[in-house]
């Protein structure tokens, strides 16, 4: 809605038109974070529909940008405190900007596997960034190369490629513990298959069937791709498996398969992933976790060491308080 507000505006410059959009903005970036990328969007329609100067177009879209900074910062308010979401970090996950933004392509072009995370071990691991510079220099060669040409499909080619930095971004500033979600690349992915379907209606008759060929293995492909995918999303133990498929080492997907079969009362699993996942990161909810597997064993004394060593890592952390104060009576009343 907000995007065909600021359509109607910019063909009508009506004022009541660029309200709107700018109110359904603020409902949808506080819906989700990928929302963050229409104003450049919006930026980049205003000078291809309207000619208008750089600064006017810019001048336009500070409301949207200051929004975006101010949801940014309640997200971060909001948010609980992690050494992830610290400065350093930040700028250290900037440097691997060209290999997510790489791994993005790799998937839309199906020359990797679709799956469900970008993993910041796994691309730490696996960093082309040299490779990933060129591609990105190449992208920028494009958009110079179609910015003027006045015809729908250069504009979806330059929407897709002015949505992909911010998409990678988002990514970047939006720390989610060791992984994320692709769901930020939505926007990009829209405007990709947008320019495949006016580069078919601008082609003729031979290059329209050729293209058309493509479009069509393409789309099956991707198809294909997708239903084996929906097999992932059938339950969260299907979900977090296939995550540990990508990046064996990732300590989220380990901790959250342990939570699923410490419900399903398998407790020996969970103590496993439990295990592997405080292996590669030593958090205080894990440790609590295992202390909790360890007491359901009947093994008080590891349950009382893991207890004391969420304490140590978190000492206001109060349910490890009562559970240690519990195992010490016990051990007090046996005496």
């Amino acid at each position: 809605i907000s995007f065909h507000c600021i359509f109607k505006f910019y063909k009508n410059d009506k004022k009541l038109c660029y309200a709107m959009s700018l109110l359904f903005f603020i409902l949808g970036i506080f819906s989700k974070p990928a929302v963050i990328i229409l104003p450049f969007i919006f930026l980049f329609l205003s000078i291809f529909m309207n000619n208008k100067n750089f600064h006017v177009s810019l001048f336009e879209m500070i409301p949207f940008f200051a929004i975006c900074v101010l949801s940014y910062y309640l997200n971060q308010l909001c948010t609980p405190p992690s050494p992830g979401n610290s400065l350093k970090y930040i700028l250290f996950r900037a440097y691997y900007i060209p290999d997510i933004f790489t791994l993005f392509l790799e998937k839309v072009f199906l020359l990797s596997s679709p799956c469900a995370f970008y993993s910041w071990t796994f691309i730490i691991k696996n960093s082309k960034n040299w490779l990933a510079f060129i591609v990105i220099v190449l992208f920028i060669i494009i958009f110079i190369r179609n910015f003027n040409k006045n015809n729908m499909a250069s504009f979806a080619l330059n929407s897709f490629v002015v949505s992909l930095l911010p998409a990678v971004l988002v990514v970047t500033l939006n720390y989610r513990d060791f992984c994320t979600a692709d769901r930020y690349f939505y926007f990009p992915l829209f405007w990709f298959i947008f320019f495949l379907i006016f580069k078919l209606l601008q082609t003729s008759c031979l290059m329209a069937f050729f293209m058309r060929f493509i479009i069509l293995f393409w789309l099956a492909s991707a198809a294909i791709s997708s239903f084996k995918q929906m097999k992932t999303w059938e339950n969260g133990e299907t979900l977090w498996k296939s995550v540990i498929i990508i990046d064996a080492e990732n300590p989220l997907a380990h901790y959250n398969l342990g939570n699923i079969y410490f419900r399903q009362s398998k407790l020996d699993l969970a103590e496993l992933h439990y295990i592997h996942s405080l292996k590669y990161f030593p958090d205080y909810e894990a440790f609590y976790n295992l202390a909790l597997v360890k007491e359901k064993q009947k093994d008080y004394d590891s349950a009382k060491k893991y207890y004391e060593r969420v304490l140590s890592l978190n000492p206001d952390f109060s349910p490890a308080k009562i559970r240690l104060a519990i195992i010490k009576t016990r051990n007090e009343n046996k005496e």
